[in-house]
């Protein structure tokens, strides 16, 4: 098992809360029109959203 299965098995649970920038990531995916960006305006969008809870 890898490092990340490792963790996402604890986190699955409830053992391991998700960071504050992977909440904020998730939020930014959610957003009505992401699925309809370019790769690269997304790729800002989740970016912007991780480095704003910093």
């Amino acid at each position: 098992m890898s490092f990340v299965d490792l963790i996402n098995a604890k986190r699955a649970p409830g053992h391991l809360p998700f960071t504050r920038g992977e909440i904020a990531a998730q939020r930014a995916r959610e957003a009505a029109d992401f699925h309809t960006l370019p790769q690269a305006e997304r790729d800002r969008r989740v970016m912007a959203a991780m480095e704003a809870v910093r």
